[in-house]
């Protein structure tokens, strides 16, 4: 019954997240029409991650770049003077925070020195209310990239630009262009918040907790969908857990700690004396999802990891209002079909208009 319950539930979370994907597809249906596949802004993004989030956000009319190439590691390359270029050639720089990867820094001393326009995020989420969570050195926490509200925000701001940059190079495409993108970046922000929300249910229906994490590299995912760790084992993703810190995770009652697969490094010989205390490692690879353009799946993927390896199999506490029955899940799924059906007549009122012209 259990078992049949999550089934149920995770099903209904699949469908309500293909709802609202499906609408991306008649934006890029609705951007094919008006564009012809030819971008009308193009952005450099750091880190990596937000590169498909940006285009998701433009809905075929805006084309998102990194310079840190796909599959080399973020926190340890510093780019090449190419790199830079060609990031300059865009419309807009955007880069997360300065002082957590090396290349943000020069990316932006070299946008200051040609005029070009740049955003450090973690400004403007100051500027809007945003604090930023303290390590257990009671300094900021810079990995701030995986925080529900950030991402949140990094959608309403990228949405903000893009819409300020076409009206400025293209007056005459801004009423059809801001229809697409105010649209699509209100449909990512529906994906966030219900990825987000799925997971924080997950997490409290099966009573997750004593839950420790590897660094810091894992604090905003986990403050997002409502783990409270007993213990954070490194300061930095790259350090190397010491003697003492071993036996401060042995006495804090943890009897998981959380690693982020791509995220934070580690080895077989850690791992080892981690389970030699009696803590259970519980590994999630949130590479893969990054690679594949789809990083607002990450806190799904880190739930059902932790559900399967480190839920109190004896009782969890089932969730008595699964998905279906939840107002939240009606009124977000109700609005992508509403939102679909507006964008398909849409496209087919531009093609009707532009058969007539002809």
């Amino acid at each position: 019954m259990i078992r049949s319950r999550y089934n149920l539930t995770k099903s209904f979370g699949q469908i309500f997240l293909m709802i609202i994907l499906t609408t991306f597809i008649f934006i890029q249906s609705a951007s094919t029409v008006y564009s012809q596949n030819t971008p009308l802004v193009t952005i450099a993004v750091i880190p990596p991650m937000y590169v498909s989030i940006v285009d998701l956000i433009g809905g075929g009319l805006v084309k998102a770049v990194s310079p840190i190439p796909p599959g080399v590691d973020p926190h340890t390359y510093e780019g090449t003077p190419q790199d830079i270029q060609n990031a300059l050639k865009t419309d807009l720089v955007i880069v997360d925070v300065i002082g957590h990867l090396p290349i943000a820094s020069k990316l932006v001393d070299a946008a200051k020195s040609s005029g070009k326009p740049y955003i450090i995020l973690f400004d403007e989420l100051i500027k809007r209310g945003w604090r930023p969570l303290k390590k257990p050195s009671g300094t900021d926490n810079l990995h701030i990239n995986m925080d529900k509200n950030v991402m949140i925000f990094f959608v309403e701001i990228v949405r903000e630009e893009i819409l300020k940059i076409i009206r400025e190079k293209y007056p005459q495409s801004y009423e059809q262009a801001s229809l697409i993108i105010n649209i699509s970046s209100q449909n990512m922000i529906n994906i966030i918040n219900s990825t987000y929300t799925y997971a924080e249910s997950k997490i409290k229906s099966y009573n997750i907790n004593k839950i420790a994490l590897y660094s810091t590299a894992s604090q905003y995912l986990a403050n997002s969908i409502g783990i409270d760790p007993v213990y954070i084992l490194l300061e930095e993703p790259e350090q190397e857990p010491t003697l003492q810190s071993i036996e401060a995770l042995k006495n804090s009652g943890a009897r998981c700690i959380l690693i982020l697969q791509g995220q934070e490094e580690y080895t077989n010989v850690i791992l080892e004396r981690i389970q030699s205390i009696g803590v259970k490692p519980v590994i999630v690879n949130v590479r893969e999802a990054i690679l594949k353009g789809v990083p607002y799946l990450i806190p799904v993927i880190v739930a059902d990891k932790l559900v399967s390896e480190c839920s109190y199999a004896s009782s969890p506490q089932i969730i008595t209002r699964s998905l279906y029955t939840d107002p939240y899940f009606i009124a977000m799924a109700t609005y992508s079909i509403i939102v679909t059906v507006l964008l398909i007549a849409y496209v087919f009122h531009i093609r009707r208009s532009r058969s007539l012209r002809r």
